[in-house]
Order: structure tokens, then C-alpha cells, then sequence
């Protein structure tokens, strides 16, 4: 019998999160201190390296406020990503 592996939806999600955070920042031409810079109040850039490496999800707010600086809909910075083979 083949071993199924498990995958948590949840710490799949925050990678993607983090990957599209990390591509459309990089293509905004922001650095991570910079990007963090233009939140009110601003956010240290290690936190934008947790959100970027799936470390920390950001608040619902936060998100928020990513997309728009990203100029980007939510939607496609945060994405649900689908699971094959997931239980329904």
C-alpha cells in the first residue's frame, strides 16, 4: 500500500501567500524594508520576510493593505490554493 502523504492546506496556503508577496514586490521594485515602509504604521522588514517565507500569515487588515500596495486584488495575492486528493 502506497503511504499518502499529508498536506495541510493551511501552511500550503501561506507558502503561495508568501511566493506571490516575494514575486510582486520584487516586480513592484520594492525591497522588503521599503515595502514595509509604506504601511501605517510601517512594518519591520523582518516581517515581510516571515510573511514572505510562509513563516507568519498577515491579519485580514493586513492583506488588505498588501494587495493595495501591491496594486493587486486580493485574490490574486492570496489565493486558495486547491489540494488534489484533499477529504472533502
Amino acid at each position: 500500500m502506497q503511504k499518502q502523504h499529508h498536506i495541510d492546506p493551511a501552511r500550503l496556503a501561506l507558502r503561495l501567500w508568501g511566493a506571490n508577496i516575494s514575486r510582486l514586490r520584487t516586480q513592484a521594485d520594492y525591497t522588503q524594508e521599503s515595502f514595509g515602509s509604506l504601511f501605517d504604521p510601517p512594518v519591520h522588514q523582518s516581517t515581510v520576510a516571515r510573511w514572505e517565507n510562509g513563516s507568519i500569515e498577515p491579519s485580514l487588515s493586513r492583506k488588505l493593505q498588501i494587495a493595495s500596495h501591491l496594486r493587486q486584488p486580493a485574490a490574486v495575492v492570496f489565493p486558495m490554493p486547491t489540494v488534489i486528493g484533499a477529504a472533502a
